[in-house]
């Protein structure tokens, strides 16, 4: 993949990207948030108006009336968020874990998140690439390069999105082609050998006709930990590229096509992060008397060889103009695939002991939308639309015990594959009463079908291994084996979600509005059964949003206000739980009962002084479980995994004009602190709990030539916060923490091509 970035080095001839001064362009929303201005805005002593889609139409960001937060795509660059789990430290009561680099995230919005690592079962948080919907949770967490914005919305988003979100939803919007030239190079070095390139270069292909954009990203970086058990070598090795080609047809004046076509290889040599494996045991040893570091750098991964991921994917977006009504279809296939087999000497020791092979995962999915659509500023205006989506997906994986002094051999083998395909009508009117008084209502049917075969086969102790070089195939086990657990299962849910929400304009400044929505999660099977008795359904989870919100815009537009309240009734909550079996850790998926949260959420972006912006939230979280038993465990009363009381948010940017305003040093830093939480349900261990903690990031840079280039030193979690991002059971008497990425310093350089 780093073979394409000379390709944005070839001279390339003015003449095929420029466009006369008629030239229509493509209609793109604005690229900034309210909190983040744009390079364009730099001088302007006024909060930008930032236009949105995420009620499928343009519109401004302050006259949605839902809770939503945006980041403008300069932001996003300009700060260095790398994937798509970063964009948690700028959003109130949102975050987003992670341990292994761009692998699996942990989202939480509003106390709902998933932590299920089989893919068997969806996050209530859905997340879209250019309104398109990814299931597969890993898949999700792209890296982010060439964006237009990201638009974060909280509550149930049932009626218009794709797939049913009882948490919320996350859209990540490329920038789009244009008729002018356009492009940058953005070249990064950082701490533990972080090199990254990002690169972008458009325009027109064909005057009025045809333009397109190539977008390229290219990241590696050493992992923080260090593997003690071998002298201290490096884990967690990062390789991240990708590229995206967009080709904008203008048909004719009421037609144009988007054609966008994406590849990634991804590639992280075991924990990214620094890990940890306590022994339970009185002396602090594990099971096979081994006392390990406690210092956070050991490493899990001894002898294990990383999996290579590969994503990609073609889609295809028609508007059409219909007179006043405006028809827009989204056609779009993606497959993600881990190519090779990953191992993984899972004993946590010196010893090769135990492995664990992570398998061959797969998700090939298909969906097709259609929408049609009113003018927005009719006195009755209504969106109509359908979505179908397919998806086939597939994953193996296998633990042994090998042959030792300590334990039985073992051998365990699972795997399973599991199609979905799911139906949805939808539709949303707004009818304006009055010039101040408007309702809007929002009505989706939905129907899922999965389909599901599922087998665990294991060797009955003690196992007999004719080839442990070989021991995750099944023919490797010369003893009996036999089948553990089994499923061969279909079922369909179908249910109904919507929205209520009047909204009443007190004045050209404020807005008010109520919104009852319901959202469902649909249910599905667990994957992770490790025995007959633990097969079976994962009903559907039902939401009810009960919130009341306010927008506002004051001082002559120097300062913004929004604030919301909500509360949820919370039912059939898909959880998972954590247990150890066969002396390895496993988490399977259920219904964890019924709950509650309520919360608020302030948002304020202003201007007190011409040139500095400041951002600001802060946000009150309650979760609770109303009526929770699993086993012998009563957790009523308790508070979700992952859900801290408070949270806060500071930002700020101040731009010093320098040599009569044609450059600009530029001070950047965003702070985000929350209250002390639970990693997961277990409440009966400080160890599964997580300290308050204040992570911070800065930079300062010098904008040559109004920003045609700039250079930026920065450093990320400014204080060398030392917090975790995971703490779970063990096998072999253990217990496992994981700690989130250490204080990094970096240089990045960044010119505009035009």
């Amino acid at each position: 993949m780093r073979a394409l970035l000379p390709i944005l080095s070839i001279t390339l001839a003015i003449d095929a990207f420029a466009a006369d001064d008629k030239t229509p362009q493509a209609t793109t929303p604005a690229s900034s948030a309210a909190t983040t201005p744009s390079e364009k805005d730099a001088g302007s002593d006024k909060l930008e108006t930032v236009v949105v889609t995420a009620q499928k139409r343009n519109e401004s960001v302050q006259k949605v009336p839902i809770p939503i937060t945006v980041l403008g795509g300069d932001k996003v660059r300009e700060s260095g968020i790398s994937s798509a789990s970063q964009v948690g430290s700028y959003v109130p009561n949102f975050s987003v874990e992670r341990n292994n680099g761009h692998g699996l995230p942990r989202w939480n919005l509003r106390g709902l998140y998933t932590g299920d690592p089989t893919g068997t079962t969806v996050s209530p948080i859905g997340v879209y690439y250019d309104d398109i919907y990814i299931s597969n949770v890993t898949a999700a967490n792209r890296p982010l390069f060439d964006l237009e914005r990201v638009e974060i919305a909280r509550g149930p988003q049932g009626t218009l999105w794709g797939k049913n979100s009882t948490a919320g939803a996350l859209n990540f919007i490329s920038k789009k082609p244009t008729f002018n030239p356009d492009g940058y190079l953005k070249v990064d070095v950082g701490s533990y050998n972080r090199r990254k390139y990002e690169a972008a270069i458009g325009g027109a292909l064909v005057d009025n006709h045809l333009a397109a954009r190539l977008s390229l990203y290219d990241e590696s970086l050493d992992g923080f930990g260090r593997n003690t058990y071998n002298g201290g070598s490096e884990r967690g090795e990062l390789n991240d590229q990708a590229i995206r080609l967009q080709v904008l047809a203008a048909i004719s004046d009421d037609l144009d096509a988007l054609v966008s076509v994406h590849h990634r290889e991804y590639k992280t040599e075991g924990v990214l992060a620094r890990a940890t494996r306590f022994g339970t045991r009185p002396n602090g040893s594990d099971q096979f008397g081994y006392v390990g570091p406690t210092n956070g750098n050991a490493s899990l991964n001894i002898s294990g060889k990383a999996p290579k991921v590969i994503q990609e994917g073609v889609s295809a977006r028609l508007n059409w103009q219909l007179g006043n009504l405006e028809l827009v279809s989204i056609s779009a296939f993606d497959d993600y695939r881990s190519g090779a087999r990953g191992e993984t000497d899972s004993d946590g020791g010196p010893y090769d002991l135990a492995r664990s092979w992570a398998g061959i995962q797969r998700s090939k999915q298909a969906s097709q939308e259609l929408r049609l659509s009113s003018p927005r500023e009719d006195r009755w205006n209504w969106l109509l639309g359908l979505h179908y989506f397919y998806e086939d997906a597939a994953q193996t994986g296998a633990t042994a015990s090998l042959v030792n002094p300590y334990t039985a051999t073992a051998f365990d083998r699972s795997g399973w594959e599991q199609t979905t395909r799911s139906y949805a009508l939808f539709g949303s009117n707004t009818f304006n009463f009055t010039d101040k008084l408007s309702v809007t209502a929002g009505l989706r049917w939905s129907s899922e079908t999965k389909d599901i075969d599922l087998q665990r086969r294991g060797g009955v102790a003690p196992v007999v291994f004719g080839n442990t070089s070989r021991w995750w195939e099944f023919e490797s086990v010369t003893s009996p084996l036999q089948v553990t657990a089994q499923q061969n299962q279909k079922k369909t849910w179908q249910d109904f979600s919507w929205d209520i929400t009047p909204e009443y304009q007190i004045d050209d400044n404020l807005r008010v509005y109520l919104r009852y929505a319901r959202g469902f999660l649909s249910g599905g099977f667990n994957g992770g059964a490790t025995n007959q008795g633990a097969v079976g359904l994962v009903d559907p989870e039902y939401l009810t949003d009960y919130e009341i919100g306010l927008k506002s815009e004051w001082l002559d537009g120097r300062l913004n206000i929004n604030a919301n309240a909500f509360y949820y009734d919370y039912k059939d909550i898909q959880t998972n739980i954590q247990y150890v079996y066969n002396n390895r850790y496993v988490s399977r998926r259920t219904n964890g009962g019924q709950g509650k949260v309520w919360g608020a959420e302030l948002e304020i972006a202003a201007i007190p002084l011409d040139n500095l912006r400041v951002n600001l939230a802060l946000a009150k979280l309650h979760t609770e479980y109303t009526d929770y038993v699993s086993g012998t465990t009563d957790y009523t009363g308790d508070e979700f995994g992952r859900s801290p009381e408070y949270s806060a948010i500071l930002g700020a940017n101040y731009r010093i004009p320098v040599r009569g305003g044609a450059d600009t040093i530029v001070l950047d830093t965003n702070w985000n602190w929350r209250s002390s939480q639970w990693l997961s349900a277990d409440h009966t261990d400080s160890f599964y709990r997580d300290d308050s903690r204040l992570l911070g990031q800065a930079s300062l840079s010098y904008w040559v030539d109004r920003g045609d280039l700039k250079i930026t030193v920065y450093a990320d979690n400014v204080t060398d916060e030392k917090y975790k991002s995971n703490a779970s059971p063990g096998g072999y008497q253990t217990r496992n923490i994981s700690y989130a990425e250490p204080r990094t310093f970096g240089l990045s350089v960044t010119k505009q091509l035009f």
